[in-house]
C-alpha cells in the first residue's frame, strides 16, 4: 500500500479498504496526515545596528514539514552575513549581520539581506549609522596668567 500526498491540502485523511473473499470480507482502515508544506521562517524581519555596534544576530527556520535548504545575499560591500547557506527542519540557524565601516562618511546607510529557499524568500532591512568623527575644540586658545593671576580656565570640547 502506498499513498500520495501531491495535491492535497494539509490535513488528515482516513478511508477504509474493503477486502473480500468466496470465504470471509474484512476491511482494513487507513488514515494519514498531510503536514504543512516547507515555510521559511526568519527573525528578525529587520535590523538596526545603530552607531557602535558591529554586529547582530538572527535566526532561519523552517515552520513547515520536512527541510528547508537556505541561501543568504546581501546588496553593499559594507554587509557581510555568515554563514551564507544551510538546511533547517525545526532548528533555528543563528545568522550574523556585520557591518563594516571602514572608509564610509558619516550617515545612515541602508541595505537588505535575502534569503532564497525551497520554503520561499524572504527578505530583512539592514540599517547602520556611521558617526561623525570627533573634532577637538580647546577655549580659549591662549591663557595670560599677567603677574597676579594664580587660576585660570579652559575648556576642552568635541564640537
Amino acid at each position: 500500500m502506498t499513498v500520495d500526498r501531491s495535491g492535497l491540502d494539509a490535513d488528515s485523511y482516513s478511508g477504509t479498504i474493503n477486502i473480500t473473499s468466496n470465504d470471509v470480507n474484512n476491511t482494513v482502515s487507513i488514515s494519514m496526515t498531510k503536514p504543512e508544506d516547507l515555510t521559511l521562517s526568519v527573525w528578525p524581519i529587520a535590523i538596526a545596528i545603530g552607531e557602535t555596534e558591529t554586529s547582530q544576530a538572527g535566526a532561519i527556520t523552517n515552520s513547515g514539514f520536512g527541510t528547508v535548504t537556505w541561501s543568504v545575499t546581501d546588496d553593499q560591500t559594507w554587509i557581510t552575513v555568515t554563514p551564507t547557506n544551510g538546511t533547517t527542519t525545526t532548528e533555528e540557524d543563528l545568522v550574523t549581520v556585520t557591518v563594516d565601516r571602514t572608509g564610509l562618511s558619516a550617515g545612515t546607510y541602508t541595505g537588505t539581506v535575502s534569503i532564497t529557499s525551497d520554503g520561499g524568500d524572504k527578505a530583512v532591512g539592514i540599517s547602520m549609522t556611521v558617526p561623525q568623527d570627533p573634532v577637538l575644540s580647546v577655549t580659549p586658545t591662549s591663557l595670560d596668567f599677567s603677574s597676579t593671576t594664580v587660576n585660570m580656565t579652559f575648556e576642552i570640547t568635541n564640537t
